[in-house]
This record gives structure tokens, sequence and C-alpha cells, in this order.
């Protein structure tokens, strides 16, 4: 299967509505409030969409150690988007 065609871009506060949708599909907690995950310097989140559409596919984000490491501590796909490449797309920005 062709992966699909993403822009995948840094989130930031403004961004907080399309997160927390994504968020809120998971049947457990995600790591890291919504505030923490869009506000603090050790967080970096990044988002998908298709290129032909402004709807937010998708989602990860990796919290940043002092010593340049990066901890996963989630990724999520809208369901209707899942098995297409999109979480690979978004661990590998």
């Amino acid at each position: 299967m062709t992966p699909l065609k993403l822009r995948i871009r840094l989130a930031d506060w403004r961004d907080w509505k399309e997160i927390q949708a994504l968020r809120q599909l998971l049947p457990r907690p995600f790591d890291g409030g919504l505030y923490e995950l869009l506000h603090w310097p050790i967080y970096h989140v990044h988002y998908a969409m298709p290129i032909d559409s402004d709807v937010v596919v998708g989602f990860s984000s990796v919290m940043l150690a002092a010593d340049g490491e990066a901890e996963d501590v989630g990724t999520i796909v809208a369901p209707d988007y899942r098995r297409q490449g999109i979480a690979s797309q978004l661990r590998l920005t």
C-alpha cells in the first residue's frame, strides 16, 4: 500500500481542539496533559493532515531530555486513517 501523502508540522497552542479530539479516541489516558504538550518546551508535538485537506488525522509527541535524547510519549491516528503509514511518517519526523 502506498503511504498517504501528508503535511506534517509542529503543533502549538492554536491546535488544541484538534489534538484534544484525537486524544479522546484512546481508551486510556495519554501521557502528558494537553497544556503541557502544547506549551512546555520539553515536548514536541507534530500533527499530520492529508495534502488535499485541512483535517488533522494524527499526531505524535516526544519529550526532549536535557542530554539530547527524545522519548516517544504517544502517537494517535484517527480510526478512518489507520493502516496507511501515518504513524510511521509522524515518528520519522
